[in-house]
């Protein structure tokens, strides 16, 4: 295995193994990037450990020598919630809105998401999850 030393905050929210995660171009070719897989995350502050890297790279790329070319790191597995404030009255049917506001000529696109506490029943409009284009 290897280690990549990303900084404790980084290795702190990367925590499963299994977990995908996006290592930069540390040349002029964009093509250069790849995806890793976390194997562990060592008890040492600021380090992944991942199957072994296919190429490996460093902060400052050796062939010019400056961090212009330094590696950026990126998290490809994500869990994303959404959660409203819980309405605590007699009915209890007010939970947070979602809405994506005036794009009507962006693809949206959302994956993975959990929600909750989510819609305000009796009200139009006011889904869990609303995509409004125009």
């Amino acid at each position: 295995m290897d280690r990549l030393h990303v900084g404790e905050d980084a290795a702190n929210c990367w925590k499963s193994a299994g977990s995908r995660i996006m290592l930069s171009s540390d040349t002029y070719s964009w093509s250069d990037s790849h995806v890793e897989v976390v194997a562990d995350v060592p008890s040492e502050p600021g380090t992944v450990a991942v199957y072994p890297l296919s190429k490996k790279k460093s902060a400052e790329d050796e062939t010019f020598g400056y961090p212009d070319f330094a590696v950026e790191v990126a998290l490809l597995d994500r869990s994303l919630i959404i959660e409203g404030a819980k309405d605590e009255g007699t009915f209890a049917t007010l939970g947070g809105h979602f809405i994506v506001l005036h794009t009507p000529h962006v693809h949206q696109h959302l994956e993975g998401a959990l929600m909750y506490n989510m819609g305000q029943a009796g009200k139009l409009g006011r889904y869990p999850l609303h995509f409004h284009s125009k």
